[in-house]
């Protein structure tokens, strides 16, 4: 059974560039995702697939080989609102149609509708 790097695990930012602040702000996204440090995303396992004859490069590295996981913090973007600057604890709170369930923060009490049909 593997065991994937967490974003606390000093690995899991390797040849991971971190994400443009300038393009976030445009959302209103001005504060560093604090469980990704302003990456989107971190890798869960270095060099998990062969680079098949590219270059061995870390911009390669992170799109071909590593094994990543894009943030559920701040959606991929390295970045969240001001009001946001914790990691949101979500769970499950109701259903509200067939594939449609209302999430809500432990935390700050935000609620989100999230469509699992696919």
């Amino acid at each position: 059974m593997n065991t994937y790097l967490k974003p606390t695990d000093p690995r899991a930012f390797v040849d991971h560039d971190r994400m443009p602040a300038d393009e976030a702000a445009q959302s209103g996204l001005t504060v560093e995702c604090p469980q990704c440090k302003g990456h989107g995303g971190w890798n869960l396992e270095l060099n998990a697939y062969p680079l098949h004859g590219k270059e061995d490069t870390p911009r390669n590295r992170h799109l071909f080989s590593h094994f990543r996981a894009s943030c559920s913090n701040c959606w991929g973007h390295g970045y969240v609102r001001p009001e946001e600057d914790h990691v949101h604890q979500w769970n499950r709170t109701r259903n509200v149609g067939n594939c449609q369930n209302i999430w809500g923060c432990e935390v700050c009490g935000k609620e989100i509708t999230v469509d699992s049909s696919g």
